[in-house]
């Protein structure tokens, strides 16, 4: 039970985690800004 409540709050928070990361490399690169 426990299991399946860890495995349905990975499966919401890894898309968006990668999301993130992907952002963070992306917006970087096309515009870099001084101050976050």
């Amino acid at each position: 039970r426990l299991l399946f409540v860890a495995i349905s709050l990975l499966s919401v928070l890894f898309p968006m985690v990668i999301f993130y990361i992907i952002a963070w490399i992306i917006i970087p690169e096309k515009e870099t800004p001084k101050k976050r």
